[in-house]
């Protein structure tokens, strides 16, 4: 199965730079489950989609897809 890098991970400030100060390990795991894999799933993915890219937060983790419903939301018209 081949892996399929995220498009944004170059603008993802929780792998670029780990604002949260999670071990190497942790951050890995995360970077496996959702920049290599199921990126759609990623809750800041999710939230730079909906703001056709314009919007990248560094405020959430992966995994926290009711604060990115929350974030997309905010940003409806």
């Amino acid at each position: 199965m081949e892996s399929t890098l995220c498009s944004i991970i170059h603008k993802c400030k929780f792998i670029t730079d780990n604002p949260h100060g999670l071990q190497k390990k942790l951050l890995t795991s995360y970077k496996q489950k959702y920049c290599n894999s199921c990126n759609f799933a990623c809750a800041i993915y999710m939230v730079a989609e909906f703001s056709k890219f314009s919007v990248v937060p560094d405020n959430i983790f992966p995994n926290e897809g009711d604060k990115a419903l929350e974030m997309i939301a905010d940003l409806k018209p």
